[in-house]
């Protein structure tokens, strides 16, 4: 029996999943500092991440849920994306990290993949639709408000234990979703792609969700 059908079988838990957490993404904002500067403070905010579980991410009382709101108040996705780089926490949830620096292989980089694809829906206007499409759907363990409240982001476990196999997984899942009428974004195809934190007074949780399958799409 391979790995990916021993998997199966295995219930998934968002406690035994550890993510690495890293704080406010860019805390430069003068315009007079020179791109080597830049990246020399990227690189230093990159290399310190938090290890936490899956589930204190999307529900302990780890941080301050203000810095969400606060950028939920700005209009234009500009404005939000830049607040949000600069107050919020986020997380890679696809695979705990040794390092995210782009010099290194990706080997290098992951200290262990969590089996996850996390994926984004764009649709400002219905997003209690998007959840209630997504809860349909046995393999969703987690699904709710991005930060910028500008759609649904959700987390599925797969049975495949190889991070290589990401993007697979990822493809048949945008495919699923998009025959759903639902409207995937490419973000989560890699393995290293940001969560920023979030709330939701009212996320779908389905503690029973099933792995996801290439067998199912």
């Amino acid at each position: 029996m391979d790995t990916n059908t021993q998997m199966e079988g295995i219930q998934f838990s968002g406690e035994s999943v550890s993510v690495s957490v890293y704080d406010e993404l860019t805390t430069f904002g003068e315009q007079g500092n020179v791109l080597s500067s830049r990246v020399k403070e990227y690189g230093r905010e990159m290399g310190r991440a938090t290890n936490m579980s899956l589930d204190n991410f999307l529900f302990g009382d780890v941080y301050s849920s203000e810095p969400v709101y606060a950028v939920r108040r700005f209009q234009f996705d500009s404005e939000r994306d830049k607040k949000k780089s600069t107050t919020l926490k986020a997380a890679t949830l696809a695979a705990k990290m040794k390092d995210r620096s782009s010099l290194l292989p990706l080997n290098k980089r992951i200290a262990e993949y969590n089996s996850l694809v996390c994926m984004d829906f764009h649709d400002p206007d219905r997003l209690d639709w998007i959840k209630d499409q997504l809860a349909t759907l046995s393999f969703v363990y987690y699904a709710g408000v991005s930060s910028g409240k500008t759609g649904v982001f959700a987390i599925i476990p797969i049975v495949s234990a190889d991070w290589r196999e990401h993007r697979y997984y990822f493809d048949a899942l945008e495919r699923i979703t998009r025959e759903m009428g639902l409207n995937p974004s490419k973000k989560g195809r890699k393995v290293t792609d940001l969560r920023y934190q979030s709330v939701d007074d009212n996320p779908y949780v389905n503690r029973k969700c099933t792995r996801f399958s290439l067998l199912q799409a």
